[in-house]
């Protein structure tokens, strides 16, 4: 079933994209068209055929650009980020007053949570993470206890 949903949508895109590319295409050429017969009428050789053509092109490029808005728009209305928005207009409450909970203030770090403990300098309520004496050296073995 998922399938087939799938494949809806599929086919929903390329008759879109489809529709779009025929629109973008002809529009230009039929304002075109209908431009240099207003041209003939009145004796106006090329500007009513480019003043149309270029109307066209900007109205379709202004028509695309809204569709996609919206699209854009009603596709993330249900996105999580604006689930707070949505909120807002179902309740009527504004978006503001459903941020007035008091935010906690974090808590500082303290100054040597940057630095590593090991090189850290140790402090008087601390102990000492080494001990500063040099180590103690081996003594030989003795050779009178031989066995």
């Amino acid at each position: 079933m998922s399938d087939l949903v799938a494949r809806r949508q599929l086919n929903r895109g390329y008759n879109d994209g489809f529709a779009r590319a025929v629109e973008i295409v002809a529009t230009p050429v039929v304002f075109g068209v209908l431009g240099s017969l207003v041209d003939r009428w009145l004796g106006t050789r090329p500007l009513f055929t480019i003043g149309l053509a270029v109307f066209a092109v900007v109205g379709i490029f202004a028509k695309l650009w809204l569709g996609y808005d919206r699209q854009m728009r009603d596709h993330e209305s249900g996105a999580i980020w604006s689930r707070r928005r949505v909120a807002s207009i179902a309740t009527g409450v504004p978006a503001s007053a459903l941020d007035a909970v008091v935010p906690v203030a974090p808590t500082a770090p303290s100054p040597d949570a940057a630095i590593p403990p090991i090189l850290s300098s140790p402090t008087p309520s601390s102990p000492t993470p080494r001990s500063s004496a040099p180590p103690a050296e081996a003594s030989p073995p003795e050779e009178g206890n031989a066995a």
